[in-house]
């Protein structure tokens, strides 16, 4: 599994846990705002990307797409 920053900072702690704020600028792959943070933040639920729902992954070395669950000559184009 691979980790990722969420470009957000925290900015104050409530009650319900710290807040956060969105950080423009900073280190931000999945574009996921304060907001979306926050709701992963309070579930043991791991995030699964949109990629990880499609099944389709890109390649680290050549950058391109392609299945992992399969193609249709029922081979995987890319491996996990």
């Amino acid at each position: 599994m691979r980790a990722f920053h969420a470009g957000i900072k925290p900015t104050e702690e409530e009650e319900e846990g710290p807040v956060y704020v969105d950080n423009p600028g900073s280190c931000n792959p999945l574009q996921i705002g304060a907001e979306l943070f926050m709701r992963f933040d309070s579930t043991n639920e791991p995030f699964m990307c949109p990629n990880c729902h499609s099944g389709k992954h890109q390649c680290f070395a050549c950058k391109v797409e392609g299945s992992v669950g399969g193609s249709s000559s029922g081979l995987p184009e890319v491996f996990k």
